[in-house]
This record gives structure tokens, sequence and C-alpha cells, in this order.
């Protein structure tokens, strides 16, 4: 597997990123240079991060391969959380961004009520 850090700055290589949840659905399709740093914006930005279990990587020799690609893989992919690129686009509710984070904040909760259960001494 090649590591999916960072390129060095004298070339155009480019990843194409793909990650997954426990269930193998397609969360997202991204690119990049360096997708390990992507994906710290992404933890940062992105109530869905959480449920990341899986990503692949694939590199390309040029941006505009990558993007190619990328553009692709959108289309015929259908990633839960791209939304530019797709046929959603410009559709997007805050519904589903409030679910999303009514499901972060109740993991969070029972992650809370789990760890103080186990550390009560009863």
């Amino acid at each position: 597997m090649i590591h999916p850090g960072a390129r060095g700055k004298d070339t155009e290589e480019t990843a194409v990123y793909r990650l997954f949840d426990a269930e193998g659905r397609l969360l997202y399709v991204g690119m990049g240079r360096n997708p390990m740093q992507r994906w710290g914006s992404h933890a940062e930005q992105h109530p869905w991060w959480p449920r990341v279990v899986r990503f692949t990587v694939k590199w390309h020799p040029t941006r505009q391969e990558a993007a190619a690609e990328e553009r692709q893989a959108l289309r015929s992919e259908s990633p839960v959380n791209n939304i530019h690129g797709t046929e959603r686009h410009g559709l997007v509710t805050g519904a589903g961004v409030r679910r999303e984070l009514e499901l972060r904040r109740a993991a969070q909760r029972r992650r809370a009520e789990q760890a103080a259960a186990a550390s009560d001494p009863e």
C-alpha cells in the first residue's frame, strides 16, 4: 500500500481518496496532494468524520488526471457526504445536517455514559 501522506513539492502527483463507514458505504470522495492533511480538515469540520473506518488512496501523475477520476466517482459512485459535483449540489437542506449533528451528539453522550459507568467503583 502506498503511504497516504504528501508527495514531494517538486511533483504534480495528486491522490484521489475514498472514505468508507463500517458497513462499507462510500461516505466521501476527495482529492489532494496530502490526503492526511485533508482528513484532518474533514475531522475538524464535518460531523460525519467519526463514521470513517476505512479509506483507499490512488495516486495520479497529474492533478488533471486525479480531478477527472474524482468527477467520475462523484457522478457514478454517489458518495453519501459529497455535495459539489453531485446531483445533490444545490439541494442540500439543513435537515440532513441537523440529523448528522444529533447522531454525533447522541454517540458522544453514550460514550460519556459508558466511561462514567466503567469508572464507577460500585
